[in-house]
């Protein structure tokens, strides 16, 4: 019922008119169907399935329009009364709608056979049968039953408009005469039509898949919105693919991920339920290259006829955020979904972004080589943020835990934090330098584009006064005394003598 449900909400245009006629069509008519609101790229085929003769014109004719002239809707447009199908045993469909296995012929010899709720009636000429709808004729299981049988029928003519823009494409089927078409689309829908009357016009009404890429926020909401994140991070992302009306050919999506992140293996859910990275299923194939950090989910044509228009397919998993992320770049992260749906491609993308600080040392005036620091997340206590080293600096890595050494008067740049407030303390000195007695505060901002400069500065070392016992300076000063009083006494003494 489902499936069914799905074929008639497809369906462009349904319709046919049968009826005796008495009057063949003239000779050097042209005949068109005309598809209006086609899509470009996309292939519209008509395949010729009975003959048709009409009599009785309508007066006065009635006018064409993409509106007027959807067989199968209320205000449909013919310009005849009487219509009258045939088809012939040699005819490449015969045995395509005679093959019901639910029909039923008839013991009473007429030759009369039902099938697909049609009622084919024998005429006069040898392998001639009229053809008249009966009770139990559906238009849309009939379509169903064309568009499985079409491969390698013959096209009476086949067209692909130019260009994304919404357009009309006109199939051209005057030499294979008038007669009951079925049409089809690499759309993916189905329509089926009479084109008794000269120029018949449908209207495509159907629509292109869609593709949501969306990351976790807050909570277990998801959006479109930027993420600040560290490195060592997981960033949870979920893609939604809304199917569209007559979906039902395969769907591709490829999921491109930016250098900073890895894939979590075995973190892929389809429609909450866990798939394997490298799952091929009836209903999806799945291949996760983490060499180029690219995921293919291919959703096979006969899972996607099951789901119901604007019904979803979700699809999340995980990434961790790594040391080749680039800071201070609110573009330079991204992680993008492309959807492929025969001529159609869409992309949708989300990013997120991290930044960095550069830590510089001075005693006010110059550059002091050999301060090192360890960074924390509050001003007293807190925990440790761990960071280790590589060509280009240092950078968040829970599993390392290095000194940030400042070694240069480029200072030394600290990448992958979120934004906040960072407290560097001082660990390593520089000779002759007194240690810092507090923590340094870093304030990183979301948005930044550059990295946050702090300066830390070392005062010298003072010469401190000694403390505890006299030691050996009393035995320097008394020294001192007795020379000098020595030195006196012989001054005073000489001049005694010299009197």
């Amino acid at each position: 019922m489902k499936k069914i449900s799905k074929i008639l909400a497809l369906v462009v245009a349904l319709v046919m008119v049968f009826a005796m006629s008495a009057m063949v069509f003239a000779d050097g008519e042209t005949y068109k169907i005309t598809i209006d609101n086609a899509a470009g790229g996309e292939t519209y085929s008509a395949y010729k399935i009975f003959d048709v003769t009409y009599s009785n014109p309508v007066s006065p004719v009635p006018t064409i329009t993409a509106e007027t002239s959807i067989p199968g809707a209320a205000n449909e447009t013919h310009f005849h009364n009487a219509y009258a199908y045939t088809i012939t045993t040699s005819s490449e469909w015969w045995s395509v709608v005679t093959g019901d296995p639910a029909g039923t012929t008839p013991n009473d010899g007429s030759g009369v056979i039902f099938s697909y709720g049609l009622k084919f009636t024998p005429t006069t000429t040898e392998g001639l049968y009229n053809v008249e709808p009966v009770d139990g004729f559906n238009a849309a299981d009939f379509a169903a039953v064309l568009n499985g049988a079409k491969s390698g029928k013959t096209v009476a003519a086949s067209a692909t408009p130019d260009g994304e823009d919404i357009v009309s494409v006109e199939l051209d089927v005057t030499s294979s005469g008038a007669g009951y078409y079925f049409v089809d689309t690499s759309l993916g829908s189905l329509c089926s039509l009479d084109t008794t009357e000269p120029n018949a016009v449908i209207r495509e009404k159907n629509s292109y898949p869609s593709v949501d890429k969306t990351q976790k926020t807050t909570g277990d909401d998801y959006a479109d919105d930027s993420l600040d994140v560290n490195i060592g991070d997981t960033v949870h992302y979920q893609i939604e693919v809304t199917d569209g009306t007559g979906t039902d050919a395969d769907i591709k999506l490829t999921d491109s991920m930016s250098p900073g992140q890895d894939y979590v293996a075995g973190s892929m859910k389809i429609n909450g339920t866990s798939v394997a990275d490298d799952a091929d299923t009836d209903n999806w194939k799945v291949t996760v290259t983490t060499g180029s950090n690219t995921i293919t989910i291919e959703f096979k044509a006969a899972y996607v006829a099951t789901i119901d228009v604007g019904g979803t397919i979700t699809v999340t998993y995980d990434t961790t955020v790594n040391e080749e992320a680039v800071v201070d770049d609110d573009d330079g992260n991204g992680n993008m979904v492309t959807l492929e749906y025969s001529a159609h491609t869409e992309a949708d993308v989300v990013y997120w972004s991290t930044y960095d600080f550069v830590v510089k040392k001075t005693d006010g005036s110059s550059f002091l080589d050999g301060a090192g620091f360890k960074l924390y997340d509050d001003e007293t206590g807190g925990n440790q943020i761990t960071v280790a080293k590589d060509d280009t600096g240092y950078y968040v890595d829970a599993d390392s835990d290095e000194e940030i050494m400042v070694t240069s008067a480029d200072g030394a740049n600290v990448r992958g934090l979120a934004p906040g407030t960072y407290y560097l303390e001082e660990t390593t000195v520089p000779d002759g330098y007194n240690k810092l007695a507090a923590r340094t505060a870093v304030t990183i901002t979301s948005g930044a584009t550059a990295p946050v400069e702090i300066t830390v500065v070392n005062n010298a070392g003072s010469v401190l006064p000694s403390t505890g016992g006299i030691g050996v300076t009393i035995l320097y000063i008394v020294g001192a005394a007795l020379v000098v009083g020595a030195g006196v006494i012989l001054v005073v003494r000489r001049k005694m003598a010299a009197k």
